[in-house]
């Protein structure tokens, strides 16, 4: 039977009194605790362990689909797909031909699973692969950890036999990192206390904890007793064990900080449309799927269905991005440039309460922290980790190791270059802009202020936003996309995300306060009750959103749903002799129609729209003459849009 650790709490107990401490960074992580990923069911997004049933669908050809599982056995380990997210499906030889059907199977699963919270058809998976640029594919690597989060809460016996497959291939690795981290941490300690002389601290380190070190005064046997030199807290050591363990991904593929970032935050969204639109989540998958993560949603189910959820405490919904958005020292970096190469896998030691710094010790306290490394490296060669226990870990650095630890196995990222595909006018939505003065018009495309204060533009595509970003105030994540989801600032500069859900948006608080509640939809009428103060929610839906735009000013933003052709007002116009006027037809549609004459005519008097066709409205204008003859004419229009036609 496996010793369960837990290795945060053990790094905890070889720290010792930090010197300067009034100079370092300090990023504020109480509210980790309180973050309902941490809470025992991880909620209503065990949805995505609903969705095995579409990713073992057979092609029309008898062939797998890129983003289905192969469930062929195999004697060596397939290929992969160049632009699969999971890059290394063959771990261990011994297990590569089963295991690499695991895990292309938890990534299908994945990409249904994120369909299916954004009311996207399953059809649509191609476009993640064949469009999707890093973001998107962050949002799949969120729901691929999602899923093992929910495997590694359940009871080892309701775990089948995948499942159980895919808790081991992580259970090994993690297992993995930790030696390296011990190892590392030995080895990098045992080169100070062997040559304080020609030792010199981690850059990376040293840059975020405001440490130096100067070794010339040790050498040449001039230290002593009396002079001995500061010696880096054992937490140094652990911390550069971290980056070249669980970080070392970082140092090689130079994507690996801002994707463990975004797809961090990823979570955090897709908890906010579980919780906040769970009832139509869960209709909009059907009750096939239902009844494969109904059991999950047990203990949420009826307050998400009476629209009454609320969770005590509820903290940040982003899911573990408290790692890279709290404090204001990250915070101001934005996701651009949040975490560029190893400096990353340092601020997230950081947020997670790590404090490495320099410290007079004796040689008591040295030889006790030397020989906790030993036993922790001891421990983690003889006992596989208790994954349950990290992601328990108060401190949050358990969650960080787990997910550090999948997204290793993601990179190098292989996001599309292939030109996206174009708003179509007349068929894909357009945008109600209303502005704080003025009514509403139409416009084929939305600009906004994305989190780092940058200008930002959708249009929409079937159900997806086909997104631009300019760079103003940091690096866009990425300059062109296409995502279902758009993330932006509010009237007080908040950031939040609105994931699009069929015409509603779901959208959740980057950085919730911990009073905030879960503002579900009512199951009626498909969004949060109004009267509700969306300020106090960490989630809620809405038909709309209110986001500054480019300028910083305020808009209200809704998809304007396409319409067929509809007559406004009379049919019946008046006109008077020596009274000049002009009385305009309007036709209401989305996209607006074309409005032309059929048949009929009118005296010379009479002019028709100017000889030509209107769109959305059409003119008739009497010269006023005083000698027309009295009349009534008919005159026959037509109207017409990609939705339907009128006369």
């Amino acid at each position: 039977m496996n010793t369960p650790f837990r290795t945060a709490q053990s790094d905890n107990r070889v720290q010792t009194k930090l010197l300067k401490h009034s100079r370092l960074p300090r990023l504020t992580v109480s509210g980790i605790r309180r973050w309902f990923i941490f809470h025992p069911l991880a909620l209503a997004l065990a949805i995505l362990l609903a969705l095995p049933v579409f990713s073992w669908q057979q092609s029309n050809q008898g062939g797998v689909h890129l983003f289905q599982a192969s469930a062929q056995s195999a004697s060596v380990c397939p290929p992969n797909p160049a632009n699969l997210i999971i890059q290394n499906t063959c771990p261990a030889a011994a297990q590569a031909p089963f295991l690499s059907k695991d895990l292309k199977q938890l990534e299908s699963d994945a990409v249904n699973a994120y369909l299916a919270l954004h009311g996207l058809p399953a059809t649509d998976a191609s476009v993640i692969y064949t469009y999707g640029r890093q973001d998107l594919r962050d949002e799949i690597r969120a729901a691929m950890f999602t899923q093992m989060l929910a495997i590694i809460k359940k009871a080892p016996s309701q775990r089948t036999p995948h499942e159980q497959a895919l808790f081991d291939w992580l259970q090994r690795l993690v297992q993995q990192n930790e030696i390296a981290l011990y190892t590392t941490a030995i080895a990098d300690s045992d080169r100070f206390f062997n040559d304080p002389c020609t030792f010199t601290l981690d850059p990376d380190i040293a840059s975020t904890y405001k440490l130096s070190y100067d070794g010339h005064p040790f050498c040449g046997g001039l230290a002593s007793n009396i002079f001995a030199p500061p010696v880096p807290a054992a937490s140094y050591f652990t911390t550069y064990g971290f980056k070249k363990s669980y970080g070392a991904a970082a140092e090689q593929f130079k994507e690996f900080d801002s994707l463990l970032a975004d797809s961090t935050l990823s979570v955090g969204e897709q908890a906010g449309i579980a919780l906040g639109a769970g009832a139509a989540v869960a209709a909009s998958v059907g009750a096939a799927l239902f009844a494969n993560f109904s059991a999950a949603l047990a203990a949420w189910g009826t307050a998400l269905a009476a629209g009454e959820v609320t969770v005590e405490g509820v903290g940040a919904l982003a899911a573990g991005s408290t790692f890279i958005l709290s404090g204001s020292t990250v915070a101001a970096i934005g996701i651009g440039t949040a975490v560029a190469g190893p400096v990353g896998i340092i601020l997230i030691c950081v947020a997670a309460g790590v404090l490495a710094a320099m410290q007079l010790v004796t040689d008591s306290e040295r030889q006790a922290d030397i020989a906790n490394f030993s036993n922790l490296l001891d421990q983690a060669k003889n006992n596989l980790p208790d994954l349950a226990a990290m992601i328990a870990d108060t401190s949050g650095l358990g969650n960080y190791k787990i997910q550090a630890t999948m997204y290793s196995q993601t990179v190098p990222d292989r996001p599309s270059a292939a030109m996206l595909p174009a708003h179509r006018p007349g068929t894909d939505f357009t945008f109600e802009i209303t502005r704080a003065s003025g009514a509403p018009s139409i416009s084929e495309s939305l600009t906004y202020q994305d989190w780092d204060g940058n200008q930002a533009t959708a249009k929409t595509w079937g159900g997806w936003f086909l997104e631009t970003c300019t760079t103003v105030n940091a690096p866009c994540l990425a300059g062109e996309g296409i995502n279902a989801s758009i993330r932006y600032l509010d009237a007080a500069g908040v950031k939040w995300t609105a994931s699009r859900f069929g015409n509603n948006f779901a959208h959740t608080k980057a950085k919730p306060d911990s009073t905030d509640l879960i503002c579900a939809a009512d199951t009626k009428t498909g969004v949060t009750p109004a009267g509700t103060d969306l300020t106090k929610c960490a989630t809620y839906v809405a038909d709309h959103i209110t986001l500054q735009d480019a300028s910083g000013n305020l808009i209200t933003a809704k998809l304007s749903v396409l319409t067929p052709p509809t007559l406004s007002g009379s049919t019946l116009l008046a006109f008077g002799p020596g009274i000049p006027s002009t009385q305009t037809i309007t036709v209401i549609g989305n996209p607006a129609a074309t409005v032309c004459l059929s048949s009929g005519s009118l005296p010379a008097d009479f002019s028709l729209n100017g000889g030509s066709c209107g769109t959305g409205t059409f003119r008739i204008q009497f010269n006023g003459n005083r000698d027309a003859a009295i009349h009534t004419y008919a005159l026959t229009l037509s109207a017409s849009n990609s939705v339907g036609n009128i006369s």
